[in-house]
């Protein structure tokens, strides 16, 4: 092969070194410029959507479009056209992937701190290195850093815990309104069952109907469906049951066990007025298909009823297993392996009597269907048991039941109703073993506590810790359910992006505290932390300039900085008053100075500087009095809220967004 360059003949070999190599290696230098260039611009788009002021913005996925101003939702569905900036990009959003899993909020912050963190480390950077100090050195000092304002962020935060529920409905509104940038719908929803469970339990669905509505779900929820349409007897494909009995397997259910034991025991079941419901992973399909649907569809046909309700659960997860566990314990059964079971079938073909291998009658649970017989009439002649149904309550002497050695025999499983769907179940009215289900939920708890530790203390999250946290809500025996509807697909999946960011940001200022908006308390923390030597005091000025971004930038939303001169004039009788005028001339037009407020102003405002930037004096003035700039109403307030765990990884977003920025390595792009 030739070619030809100049029109001279160029051999192979030779048009091999005719141009220098070419490499798919981006340098340190040219990728952190690159960064710089990208981060900017996720800034710019998520900055104008921040705060109370901030403007909408439509994402639109061809014929939809939605309008949001959640960053976390923008920044998700921004792409680049360069690949390289398109990993960029993605570096970024698995940062605030782990801030918005965690607590649901955060993102817009944090990139609007890091930007400006990242300006003020441009300009401090010469003095960085006239003192030789290197990026990973800075790097490792703000780390050092973090850990001690983590621990005065904690020491300042305020609990929102309360036994009186309209007390703790008015604190979870308060979060919630922030979150959800002033949704009232969200706000009610959220705080109105926090009122009604006492504890964070809310879980959120995609509506059926497309109608947005909240209901308390009493009892235990699980992944348990029906394995026929013909159980259903309710309008929303549910089958609604009252008293059941249950029998539940880790295994594949096959003919041998529908016929020594679930057929027998349904039968029974049924003569008490009951369901025997059989929870199983999968079942035979030959099986299923054969003798069970046959027999099944014969009951049907005759009471427009069938005894024996067939369900599958999931059991593909550790978590799914132990969710199932939790059921059993609630019913007050066991999990049949195959070892029990084949034990189980050998004691029935042994004594063909069911009574003689399962405990249906013996269980104590008042107001229930047991068979009682008189001792003359055991048997018929044929040598079947005598069986006459009684209501049982505790007057009824043991005897009277019909087979006493029940310490040897399988309990099964029970509770007052069921509601068994197409996709979920819920399942209420227990009598389960009290020491055994505190031991239960003992466990699940510490389980949480564990595994909360360990991601606090690794920096990041992790599906186990939503895991843990559901099975503790669940063991509550109470949850609140939100059905998010809309008019589209694409907006009910925001709408619900939405509640569930609500629902996080609730439940994390449930469990961690509160402190206030605006990165207020984190800014007072750093002003609180003593620096250790020159560049201590030069990273925390470093976070400060970040941190004040992130305000300023929510009050530029809404207002305008302007630059006043204090004491204008000898008639002004006093310090704030040029303050007050400006404020007023933003649209406030009611708005008065509280007097901790004016006396914080006099006394560190007033004597710094004849010249002041607004926003400078509203920041001041907030860290200062402990408030927090409320835009909706013009006033310093102190219930502009978020959760402590908030500001606490945004801390930690920021720091690992900045190491991003101005430690980054060479990258090898494919």
């Amino acid at each position: 092969m030739e070619f030809k360059k100049n029109n001279e003949e160029l051999s192979f070999i030779e048009q091999q070194f005719s141009e220098e190599p070419h490499i798919n290696v981006i340098s340190k230098e040219r990728f952190e410029e690159r960064v710089n260039l990208v981060f900017t611009e996720l800034w710019d788009r998520l900055s104008k959507s921040f705060g109370p002021g901030g403007a909408g913005t439509f994402i639109s996925v061809y014929p939809n479009y939605y309008n949001t101003k959640d960053g976390f939702t923008i920044m998700k569905n921004v792409a680049f056209d360069k690949k390289l900036d398109q990993v960029i990009s993605d570096m970024v959003m698995s940062i605030c992937t782990r801030l918005n899993f965690t607590v649901g909020d955060g993102t817009t912050t944090a990139v609007i701190a890091t930007k400006g963190m990242y300006d003020a480390y441009q300009m401090k950077k010469p003095e960085f290195e006239s003192m030789h100090v290197l990026p990973r050195v800075i790097m490792h000092r703000l780390e050092v850093l973090k850990e001690r304002l983590i621990e005065e962020i904690d020491s300042m935060a305020t609990p929102i815990r309360s036994d009186d529920p309209e007390i703790l409905k008015a604190n979870i509104a308060k979060v919630v309104d922030i979150s959800s940038n002033g949704n009232k719908e969200i706000t009610d929803m959220i705080s109105d069952l926090y009122g009604k469970l006492m504890y964070p339990a809310i879980s959120c669905t995609l509506a059926t109907d497309g109608i947005t509505k909240a209901s308390v779900v009493e009892g235990y929820k699980l992944d348990i469906t029906l394995t026929d349409k013909i159980y259903i007897n309710n309008d929303d494909s549910t089958m609604n049951i009252g008293a059941t009995d249950f029998l539940v397997f880790d295994h594949k259910v096959t003919q041998d066990t529908y016929v020594n034991i679930l057929k027998p025991l349904s039968e029974i079941c049924g003569t008490y007025g009951r369901h025997l419901v059989c929870i199983a992973p999968y079942y035979d399909e030959t099986a299923l298909s054969g003798i069970i649907k046959t027999d099944l569809n014969k009951l049907y046909a005759a009471k427009k009823d069938i005894p024996l309700v067939l369900t599958v659960c999931s059991k593909v997860s550790g978590f799914a297993k132990t969710c199932l566990d939790d059921l059993s314990m609630l019913l007050n059964t066991m999990i049949i392996t195959p070892s029990i079971e084949k034990t189980l079938i050998e004691n029935y073909k042994k004594n063909s009597n069911i009574f003689e291998v399962f405990n249906i009658d013996n269980r104590k649970i008042p107001d229930i269907c047991v068979g009682v017989i008189k001792p003359k009439e055991l048997f018929h002649e044929g040598g079947a048991p005598v069986i006459r149904t009684e209501m049982y309550n505790d007057s009824i002497d043991d005897s009277m039941i019909y087979n006493n050695q029940f310490e040897d025999l399988f309990r099964v499983g029970f509770c007052k109703k069921s509601v068994i769907g197409l996709k979920e179940s819920s399942f209420s009215g227990f009598f389960y073993d009290p020491d055994l289900y505190n031991t239960y939920m003992s466990t699940a708890t510490k389980e949480l506590d564990e595994v909360r530790r360990k991601c606090e203390n690794i920096g990041t999250f992790s599906v186990q810790l939503s895991e843990k946290q559901k099975r503790v809500y669940a063991l509550g025996l109470k949850t609140g359910l939100i059905e998010v509807g809309s008019t589209s697909e694409l907006s009910q999946g925001y709408l619900k992006d939405t509640f569930d960011d609500a629902i996080k940001a609730a439940a994390s200022a449930y469990n961690n505290g509160v402190v206030l908006g605006c990165n207020v308390t984190s800014m007072k923390a750093i002003f609180q932390s003593i620096a250790k030597d020159n560049l201590d005091e030069m990273l925390l000025d470093m976070l400060v300039i970040g941190y004040k971004s992130v305000y300023k930038t929510v009050l530029s939303n809404v207002m305008t900085d302007v630059t006043f001169v204090n004491n204008e004039s000898e008639a002004t009788s006093n310090d704030s008053d040029i303050f007050v005028k400006c404020i007023k001339a933003q649209g406030y037009s009611d708005f008065t100075i509280p007097d901790d407020v004016k006396a914080y102003y006099t006394e560190k405002i007033s004597p710094v500087s004849d010249k002041v930037s607004l926003f400078d004096a509203i920041i001041t003035l907030s860290v200062g009095t402990e408030t927090v700039f409320n835009l909706s109403t013009g006033k310093f307030d102190k219930d502009v809220i978020n959760s402590a765990e908030t500001d606490k990884e945004i801390l930690k977003a920021t720091i690992d967004l900045l190491s991003l920025l101005i430690t980054g390595n060479q990258l090898v792009l494919r």
